[in-house]
C-alpha cells in the first residue's frame, strides 16, 4: 500500500506532479480547503502540498488540521513569494518549495522524514537543499538562496 499524499492547489504547475507522483504514492487533488479538511479527517495523508495562497481559507488551518492527528502529516507549503515563507513555517508548515522548482524535487526527496523548517529551492537551476529554520531566513529584500 502506498503512502497518501494530498496536493491542494489551484495551479496546474503544482499538480502536474501528482501523475509522476502515483508510482510511489497515492495522490488526491483539491483545490479548496473544505475538500482538503474532509480528506485529513477521513484519509489522513502522510504529505500535505499546498500552494501558500489559497481562496477559501488559510494555509494556518490546513496546517492546524493536518497536525492535530496522530500520527500528523508532514505540510510542505509551495510558493513564489520569499517573503510569505516565515509566515508559512511559523503556521506549523514542515517545509517549503519556493517556485519555480524542477519536479525532480519532489521526487527525490522523502517528505514525511524532512528535518522540520526546511526550505527547498531549485533556483539558478541547481537545485538545492537549504535546511533553514524561521529565525535564519534573511530579512526582507535580501533573499538569496
Amino acid at each position: 500500500m502506498h503512502a497518501e499524499i494530498l496536493f491542494v492547489d489551484e495551479e496546474s504547475v503544482t499538480a502536474s506532479l501528482a501523475p509522476a507522483l502515483r508510482s510511489r504514492y497515492t495522490v488526491a487533488v483539491t483545490s479548496t480547503v473544505a475538500t482538503a479538511k474532509e480528506y485529513l479527517r477521513r484519509v489522513r495523508p502522510a504529505l500535505v502540498i499546498l500552494e501558500v495562497d489559497v481562496t477559501d481559507g488559510t494555509t494556518a488551518e490546513i496546517c492546524r488540521e493536518a497536525k492535530s492527528y496522530n500520527p500528523p502529516a508532514a505540510v510542505l507549503v509551495t510558493t513564489a513569494a520569499v517573503e510569505k515563507v516565515p509566515a508559512a513555517l511559523a503556521a506549523g508548515c514542515d517545509g517549503v518549495l519556493l517556485k519555480p522548482f524542477p519536479a525532480e524535487l519532489v521526487l527525490r526527496e522523502d517528505w514525511t522524514a524532512t528535518p522540520r523548517a526546511s526550505i527547498h529551492t531549485g533556483a539558478r537551476n541547481q537545485p538545492r537543499v537549504a535546511r533553514r529554520a524561521v529565525s535564519a531566513l534573511p530579512p526582507q529584500g535580501g533573499h538569496e538562496f
